[in-house]
């Protein structure tokens, strides 16, 4: 397979998906990718560049180095979903001791739910398109979507169905992240670096179960309604 570096991995504008209330969301608000590079190339998006950037990576990952958006006049937040806050490690986590992703991403939202609160604060004050990035685009970035969409009412269906458009990005992000894969046990690596429904299937059923669904579970990790309306007002 031939692939192009300098294309930025897993990106796409989040616009065109169904609502519960028979709606569709907006082009040129919500983007995601995997981390950008740069010069980077970006054929085909016309919602670029990025107003503001939520960037989840932890300061490991980013090696001191700027963000290289920074550069362009982009606000970008340096929002490390998995620091030792989160996962009580002084680094981050342990991928090794993790047994799959269903138990991760339940991990993001039950002991990370403080700072997915302060992230819908920020998406619905941005002015301008917002991209969400991690590392690989997949699965900090997977949960922190799921639930910006769920919280402006996109369907199940349609969030999965984002999720899953991930798998043939794999190459790609790989290509680009070749440390993704350094894991000491290659099966691991290889369960952990895949796209199961499965996995956002159980972000999917913690967000519905909760008391008013995923605007519920917001509202107890402490974001305002108003924020939860001026974000289903920019995205729907």
């Amino acid at each position: 397979m031939n692939i192009a570096l300098d294309l930025l991995a897993n990106l796409r504008d989040l616009g065109g998906l169904d609502t519960e209330a028979g709606g569709h969301t907006r082009e040129g608000v919500l983007l995601r990718s995997a981390a950008p590079r740069p010069g980077d190339r970006r054929p085909g998006l016309s919602s670029w560049p990025p107003a503001t950037v939520l960037d989840l990576r932890g300061p490991g990952e980013l090696a001191g180095k700027p963000h290289p958006l920074a550069a362009t006049g982009v606000v970008v937040h340096a929002l490390p979903l998995l620091d030792r806050e989160v996962h009580g490690g002084p680094t981050g986590t342990d991928w090794s001791k993790i047994p799959d992703l269903a138990t991760a991403y339940l991990g993001f939202l039950i002991r990370g739910g403080p700072k997915l609160a302060g992230l819908v604060e920020l998406v619905a004050e941005a002015d301008g398109p917002v991209l969400v990035h991690c590392a690989a685009g997949k699965d900090r970035t997977g949960v922190v979507i799921a639930v910006l969409l769920r919280a402006a009412g996109v369907t199940r269906a349609a969030v999965l169905e984002d999720y899953l458009r991930t798998e043939p990005e794999l190459p790609a992000i790989l290509a680009r992240e070749p440390e993704l894969t350094t894991l000491a046990d290659p099966t691991h690596v290889q369960r952990l670096m895949g796209v199961p429904a499965e996995a956002m299937v159980a972000v999917l059923d913690l967000l519905d179960a909760a008391p008013g669904g995923a605007v519920g579970w917001l509202r107890g990790q402490g974001v305002s309604q108003r924020a939860v309306d001026t974000w289903r007002r920019r995205l729907v």
